[in-house]
């Protein structure tokens, strides 16, 4: 997980092993905590190796 998104997100395929998730700044750690337990409950084991997942703020 990362806020460096634009040097990580191109890594992110390059490994079966790992994935990368990119988190804007503009999350307090109370609404990442709410977005990063979703995703890993919702998320089939190793579904996100390989591959770049971001979590963003979504105004309502």
């Amino acid at each position: 997980m990362t806020y460096n998104i634009g040097d990580f997100k191109k890594l992110a395929r390059q490994s079966k092993d790992a994935g990368v998730i990119g988190v804007t700044q503009n999350l307090a750690p109370d609404q990442l905590d709410t977005k990063l337990n979703s995703l890993l409950s919702k998320s089939a084991k190793k579904s996100l190796y390989g591959k770049y997942t971001p979590l963003s703020y979504n105004e309502k």
